[in-house]
C-alpha cells in the first residue's frame, strides 16, 4: 500500500497572479495581432510543477491517475477531463472550473481559427419586431 503525504505537507501554492504573458495581458485578441491559444497542460507544467519541483510521476501518485494522464497532459497531447479537473482543484486548491475554463477557452480559440471561414457564412437570427 503506497503512502501519501497529507495535504499539510504539500508545497503551498501562494503566487496570486499567473507569469504567463498571454493569460494576464488583456489586450484584445485581433486578427491583426492574434494570440495563441494557451493549453492547460503548458499552465500546469510552467506556472505549478516547475515553480514547485513537481515530477508529473509525482503528481500523477498524488492525484491517484496513471502517470501517462499527466505526463500527457503536461505535453499538450490531451485535454483536461473533467475528472482530472477535479483532481487538480483538489490538490493545488484551486476550482475544478479553473481547469475546466482554461480548457474550454483553449479549445474555442483553437477551433475559431480553423472555423473563421465556416462561421462567417452563418446568418445570425434576427429579433422580431
Amino acid at each position: 500500500m503506497t503512502a501519501f503525504a497529507p495535504a499539510s505537507s504539500r508545497p503551498a501554492v501562494t503566487r496570486k497572479t499567473l507569469r504567463l504573458p498571454t493569460i494576464i495581458e488583456q489586450r484584445p485578441m485581433t486578427k491583426e495581432h492574434p494570440r495563441a491559444p494557451v493549453h492547460p497542460g503548458k499552465i500546469l507544467r510552467e506556472e505549478y510543477l516547475e515553480p514547485l519541483g513537481i515530477t508529473p510521476y509525482a503528481l500523477a501518485a498524488a492525484l491517484h491517475v496513471p502517470r501517462t494522464r499527466v505526463e500527457r497532459l503536461v505535453r499538450e497531447e490531451t485535454s483536461v477531463t473533467a475528472d482530472t479537473a477535479l483532481r487538480l482543484g483538489r490538490y493545488f486548491a484551486t476550482t475544478p472550473e479553473f481547469w475546466l475554463g482554461i480548457q474550454a477557452r483553449f479549445d474555442v480559440e483553437t477551433l475559431q481559427k480553423r472555423l473563421d471561414h465556416d462561421t462567417a457564412a452563418i446568418e445570425p437570427l434576427r429579433k422580431r419586431a
